[in-house]
């Protein structure tokens, strides 16, 4: 694709809009009713030139045929085929996370990184009337906000947020630069990122910190942000452009002196080092006699999908919010390989043994947050002994737990009457009972917490990222790792109708009846879920409410019933009693089952009993 595909030229409002419009673009993505921001003051004229209508204008129109209502891309239409038996077979498009492009890659520009040792040329594309520049201060871009959007030009998946949104933050791109270069502050210099499809040379500089307040004012809704923390609002493009930028200002901020010699140094080779005699110097001193020069670090941190058989490991730091959670993740050491960090920050942070030879690589991720480059893995627990077997969910659970039995003998035998009662399987019993999960033992000193998610609970937070649990957005290395994973499961699942219905429904506070169903199709599919309300008077009435609203068309049996009291606020939850109707549930099943719906609740506060009613 060739950048006139990708970008055009915003022009001043001279009467020169009309003609581009006129003219249109190859890839017609610009329609002639395209909106343009209208700037005022007197940078308006020089901004208007040379910015561009697709990465940096305040409006975008995305044709019907690409975007759906609510602003996100349509995803590809699943392929149907009709099979020898007769039966139509759904094949969804296969997630390949290697091919899905992470947030922060697609740079916009031609870097040209051939042509950073030509000094001539570095210096004729800085003087050169078509010029461009992005200013930083400290770690703030200056940003303006898109507030209208029209509904029929489409754009490419590159101009849309990480999520398939419209964005709604872009950043200020001034033209020409030479009309600028008193605000640039030369102790810091300048950095050459490449050409726009215009043949445009883009620049990047730190602005005097006594003009950056100034510069803002010139044009109302300029604002100035960190990079990070717009990240979500912009385009795909605009994030890879100022992700980058944002990494190499800090780089040169933070070397204006030599860490060997403590010498003032300039910037080299286009902005892309710094060395403490001038360019022409270091273009004419020998190899072996030119002075040090320094370039952007690289700090390598690795991220970790740990899984332990349907459930994922995530911590939460201490600055977050208590609601949200992500893979642990940490810098690699000196003297070890990518594999040996992934096991030792693991097992620093959580207390929680991955097995190395379990490691698969999925991906990687630039996050120059200032200089970090995130590898993404996949690895699984070492099996637990007997001693932390004893001591883990779900054994503190119920008094009537057997750590060391299977089937119906994994329970006492007030817990095994129940289930002779009500046909729970011995395979139900293993399936839901023989969880053992490793005891995780947070360190303090790093994060706030950490904790075992289960795959139905965490299917459930990502629609919408909603919910108790939030975790990063869709720019972020833990996100796509959560979705492939999340991804792969389904299809494992061979997506019966009844693995997406959620595991419990039932109130946040107050004593009710619950019931116990069991949720099957003629293919052997099944699965175990809660339900609890007040407003049933009966148990038969939970059953039948679920077999109206829920069921979609697969088969629900009742396997017992009690009461649940609930008290969100604190956390605690009571299961107890029997059904007239049902019989007795298995209430450790409903634990275990709460317990993987509201994993931020305490296990030890979830609390069976078979007394009372």
């Amino acid at each position: 694709m060739t950048v006139q595909n990708k970008m055009a030229t915003l022009w001043s409002l001279s009467g020169r809009m009309k003609s581009v419009m006129q003219m249109g673009f190859r890839s017609g993505r610009i329609s002639s009713n395209t909106t343009v921001p209208r700037f005022h003051g007197p940078l308006a004229a020089r901004i208007h030139k040379g910015l561009d209508t697709r990465r940096y204008c305040s409006s975008t129109e995305i044709s019907p045929g690409l975007a759906e209502g609510n602003g996100r891309v349509a995803e590809p239409e699943p392929k149907v085929d009709l099979q020898e038996n007769g039966q139509l077979e759904v094949k969804t498009p296969p997630y390949d996370f290697l091919q899905d492009q992470p947030y922060f890659t697609d740079f916009p520009l031609d870097k040209l990184s051939h042509l950073r040792k030509n000094r001539d040329l570095m210096f004729e594309f800085m003087k050169s009337k078509d010029a461009k520049i992005v200013f930083f201060h400290k770690n703030l871009c200056l940003f303006y906000s898109v507030t209208k959007i029209s509904p029929n030009a489409s754009v490419a998946r590159e101009d849309l947020t990480a999520d398939g949104s419209y964005p709604t933050s872009k950043p200020v791109i001034l033209h020409p630069l030479n009309n600028y270069k008193d605000m640039i502050d030369n102790k810091v210099g300048m950095c050459f990122l490449g050409k726009d499809e215009g043949g445009a040379p883009v620049f990047s500089a730190s602005i005097k910190a006594e003009l950056h307040v100034t510069l803002a004012e010139e044009e109302e809704g300029w604002f100035w942000k960190e990079v990070a923390k717009e990240a979500s609002r912009m385009s795909k493009a605009d994030g890879a452009l100022l992700a980058f930028v944002n990494g190499m200002m800090d780089f040169h901020v933070k070397n204006v002196n030599c860490g060997k010699t403590g010498q003032k140094t300039g910037a080299v080779f286009g902005g892309h080092g710094r060395a403490h005699k001038s360019y022409e110097g270091l273009a004419k001193t020998p190899h072996h006699l030119r002075p040090h020069v320094m370039y952007p670090r690289i700090d390598p941190a690795v991220i970790v999908l740990v899984l332990s058989g349907d459930y994922v490991l995530l911590g939460r730091k201490k600055s977050w919010a208590i609601s949200r959670y992500s893979l642990l993740a940490g810098f690699s050491e000196l003297g070890e390989s990518l594999e040996q960090a992934c096991v030792r920050e693991v097992k620093e942070e959580s207390d929680v043994v991955i097995r190395q030879s379990t490691l698969q690589y999925m991906g990687s991720q630039p996050w120059p947050f200032p200089h970090s480059l995130m590898v993404g893995f996949e690895g699984r627990c070492e099996h637990i002994d007997s001693t932390k077997r004893a001591q883990s969910f779900p054994y503190t659970l119920s008094p009537y737990m057997n750590p060391r039995g299977i089937g119906l003998d994994r329970v006492s035998s007030k817990a095994k009457a129940a289930a002779l009662e009500t046909n729970v399987t011995p395979e139900e019993m293993d399936r839901y009972l023989g969880i053992c999960l490793p005891v995780v033992t947070p360190d303090k000193s790093e994060i706030a917490d950490a904790r075992w998610f289960h795959v139905d609970f965490l299917r459930k937070c990502l629609e919408g990222n909603s919910g108790p649990v939030t975790v990063p957005g869709h720019h972020s290395m833990a996100r796509r790792s959560l979705e492939s994973w999340l991804r792969r499961v389904e299809k494992s699942e061979n997506s019966w109708r009844g693995a997406t219905i959620s595991d419990v429904a039932m109130d946040a506070k107050g004593r009710f009846k619950y019931v116990l169903l069991r949720v099957s199709d003629d293919q052997g599919n099944s699965k175990i879920v809660v339900r609890g309300s007040k407003k049933a008077t009966y148990h038969s009435h939970l059953k039948e409410s679920f077999e109206r609203m829920e069921s979609r068309g697969l088969s629900v049996e009742a396997l017992g019933g009690g009461r649940i009291e609930h008290d969100a606020d604190q956390q605690l939850i009571s299961i107890f009693g029997y059904s007239s109707a049902y019989g007795t549930a298995v209430h450790e099943i409903a634990g275990v089952i709460c317990q993987r719906w509201f994993p931020n609740y305490d296990s030890r506060m979830i609390k069976v009993s078979y007394e009372g009613y």
